[in-house]
């Protein structure tokens, strides 16, 4: 829909049109971020929602993309500390495209502002990355490094650290440098309504006494399915 540079591209996907009511090739938006891959090129696929809740976010990622963010703070320069869930959650809902989610969160604070945040679970052995975001318009170099440095750290039984990437807007390159490798790559989707997108699992199977169908429970909400471009899963060994 939009040229952004000569290699960067941007689609805004209506949940109407782009939902499975409309689009029966599941796999469409995972084809045609592969097509654009294939030739070195960026396709970013924002969704309609997404436009209308965070056109901030959206316009700071495509910023960052492009080597445009007004703010540059290195991490250096910052401090790290625990971020308590109420101040993650806020700083999530308008900092980050999918908003906050329950998880230990810990940031990076300059002259005490919070400009970034990580969010993790601890499963076995495993550390989950669930949320990465800096404040919108902001870059901070090095920043992602040193917060996985102090999750790590703080759970010394830790062995892995997995890190899922949405292809719709991101690409996961940065974690190759940082000693994650790429081990799969799958095709998710939500549920949405036409106006919003909601999690999968808020939609299943016997969700109340009269044992429904996952689509039958769809169909009286009125919902139906949006795919992705993909996710992929970087794995990293500590």
């Amino acid at each position: 829909d939009f040229m952004l540079s000569e290699t960067a591209y941007l689609n805004v996907d209506g949940l109407y049109w782009h939902g499975s009511l409309k689009k029966k090739n599941n796999s469409s938006h995972l084809e045609a971020r592969k097509a654009f891959e294939a030739v070195g090129y960026r396709l970013f696929q924002i969704r309609e929602d997404e436009i209308r809740r965070k056109p901030q976010v959206v316009l700071s990622m495509i910023n960052h993309h492009l080597g445009k963010s007004a703010n540059v703070v290195g991490a250096r320069k910052c401090s790290v500390s625990i971020v308590s869930p109420k101040i993650a959650k806020i700083f999530l809902e308008e900092n980050h495209l999918m908003g906050s989610t329950s998880a230990k969160h810990i940031g990076l604070f300059n002259n005490e502002s919070l400009v970034s945040v990580l969010s993790y679970r601890v499963v076995g052995s495993v550390l989950k990355i669930e949320r990465f975001c800096s404040r919108a318009h902001a870059v901070i170099p090095g920043g992602f490094s040193r917060l996985l440095k102090y999750a790590v750290s703080s759970h010394p039984y830790v062995t892995e650290a997995h890190n899922w990437v949405d292809l719709r807007y991101g690409c996961g390159d940065h974690l190759k440098n940082k000693g994650f490798i790429l081990t799969k790559e799958t095709l998710g989707w939500k549920w949405t309504d036409g106006a919003k997108t909601f999690n999968r699992l808020q939609c299943r199977a016997n969700m109340d006494s009269r044992g429904l169908s996952e689509k039958e429970h769809a169909d009286e909400r009125g919902w139906y399915r949006i795919y992705d471009a993909g996710q992929r899963l970087y794995v990293k060994q500590i």
